[in-house]
């Protein structure tokens, strides 16, 4: 997996001593990309203080060039249920 772009939203200000929590999860995926979410979020008062989506490719190993993601792979990251 190779990441091509990050997209970064900052919504909420951190400070010295904020007990942080990090949460992932898929968004989409197909063919050869994926794209991926994380939050970073206070502890304290449940605000996201950071959102970011990445957007990452499948290479193969063998020749450095994009494949497309295998069904195998894709069933063991169901996709979430909005």
């Amino acid at each position: 997996w190779v990441a091509i772009r990050h997209e970064i939203d900052y919504k909420n200000s951190g400070f010295l001593g904020d007990e942080l929590l990090l949460k992932t999860h898929l968004k989409e995926y197909g063919g050869v990309r994926s794209k991926r979410v994380v939050q970073i979020i206070r502890k304290s008062d449940s605000k996201v203080l950071v959102e970011s989506l990445t957007t990452w490719i499948l290479m193969a190993s063998t020749n450095q060039k994009p494949v497309r993601i295998p069904e195998d792979m894709m069933a063991l990251f169901p996709m979430p249920m909005d």
